[in-house]
């Protein structure tokens, strides 16, 4: 079999940290089968997903890739995504319900009292191979195409540094975490003929993120996300949608002029309220628990608005 070992740990020593809790994941029912799934809305990827793979030129021609930050608000904060030069941003479906799988090994594995009291990483470790795992818990269906997917997102993804800020005792103060801590994979060359990659591999989530999951999770309908499976857009807006519904005291009104932003639309305002709307109807047709609503030039700068009803408000 020919493989390719990928063990990186971090250098600086501030930033290594202590492992809390280590999860030795299993297959299960597959994640787009449950009922509900846990997921932040932390998750803006790059749509279109050209600018996550963005080369640049040197002054002798050469092209090479450059380190890309992808940055969006959410709310009040600014929030930022750098990605390693060499390897790009994650980008399309598949990364997201890998993130959205590890949200939910963070949530499942931890008990009330951990809530608050994240003081080290938390290790995810596999018993069989990564891409047989994932293809079978995350519901995908398996050919070469999807197990280089699978391989490219996970790297992408470990590679992620945050960049963002927190309260602090009441101080909003700056940080910038690395995703994962540290990482060993073992994949499989996808040209080879061979059994799958061997067993064994692992990644340690930093401690910052995994308390980020327990105190901002919420929960979404699998069978929604399913709809959105080549639409990544419908993904990110179903899960931002829903937060803002679950989590905000009263009716919230988003500029179309936001979504352009968190999306990273290029095309044509009239192409993206046509896709938006797409989205919004699916939404309406299979989840009853949210409202939305889409109001042409009603705010004080003449803008198209996304209304969002709080749940609560709602007529069951």
């Amino acid at each position: 079999m020919t493989e390719v070992v990928d063990n990186e740990q971090l250098e600086d020593d501030e930033l290594k940290v202590d492992v809390q809790k280590e999860i030795q994941v299993k297959s299960g029912l597959p994640l787009l089968q449950k009922e509900r799934a846990f997921t932040t809305n932390l998750h803006f990827f790059p749509c279109p997903e050209e600018i996550a793979q963005e080369k640049t030129t040197d002054v002798m021609g050469k092209e090479y890739f450059r380190n890309l930050i992808w940055s969006y608000s959410l709310g009040k904060i600014k929030f930022s995504i750098l990605g390693q030069a060499d390897k790009g941003l994650p980008n399309g479906v598949v990364s997201r319900l890998i993130i959205n799988w590890i949200d939910n090994e963070i949530i499942y594995n931890s008990k009330q009292q951990d809530k608050g009291n994240i003081t080290g990483g938390y290790k995810i470790k596999w018993s069989e191979s990564i891409t047989e795992f994932c293809i079978k818990n995350l519901g995908l269906k398996k050919h070469g195409g999807i197990i280089r997917e699978i391989q490219s997102q996970f790297e992408k993804i470990a590679g992620i540094t945050f960049q963002t800020t927190r309260d602090n005792k009441g101080a909003l103060e700056e940080y910038a975490i690395p995703f994962v801590v540290e990482k060993f994979f073992r994949w499989r060359n996808v040209e080879s003929e061979d059994s799958d990659e061997v067993s064994n591999s692992w990644v340690v989530i930093h401690p910052i993120y995994v308390d980020y999951v327990l105190n901002r999770n919420f929960y979404v309908e699998p069978k929604i996300v399913k709809l959105f499976l080549r639409n990544a857009e419908g993904i990110d807006l179903y899960k931002y949608f829903k937060y803002i519904a679950n989590r905000q005291k009263s009716t919230t009104r988003i500029p179309l002029s936001e979504i352009r932003e968190k999306l990273g639309w290029t095309g044509k305002t009239d192409n993206l309220m046509r896709k938006v709307s797409g989205i919004i109807k699916k939404i309406m047709e299979h989840d009853k628990s949210i409202k939305l609503e889409i109001i042409k030039g009603s705010n004080q700068w003449n803008e198209t608005v996304i209304v969002i009803y709080k749940s609560d408000m709602l007529d069951h």
